[in-house]
């Protein structure tokens, strides 16, 4: 809601998800948008690592790069939600949020 957006440190959320293993299988990754965190991939690496399974809470449609799809595979995730940021694809075209070819969102470092 407030800029400038305030990420937490990839170290700082593989630690809090090593924590909630020890007394769960699965780990929710909450937010507004989850695929453009900085280290998400390897966070969910490391998850899976752990015999876990991390479920992400939303993910922005052309922010999913092939490491984290593959990285949340590993992790045993048969489904996510997809955020395309429209309900519908006349809202997309109108608000010029069109996904014809995906583009990988690069986080900011």
């Amino acid at each position: 809601m407030y800029r400038p957006i305030r990420y937490r440190s990839a170290e700082n959320l593989i630690a809090e998800t090593q924590r909630g293993l020890s007394e769960r299988s699965v780990v929710g990754l909450v937010g507004a948008e989850m695929a453009s965190v900085p280290g998400v991939a390897g966070i969910a690496d490391a998850v899976a690592d752990r015999g876990g399974r991390l479920s992400p809470s939303s993910l922005k449609a052309d922010c999913i790069s092939p490491a984290l799809a593959a990285a949340l595979a590993r992790n045993g995730n048969r489904s996510v939600t997809v955020a395309p940021e429209a309900g519908s694809e006349r809202m997309r075209r109108s608000s010029t949020k069109i996904l014809p070819n995906p583009r990988f969102c690069t986080p900011p470092n």
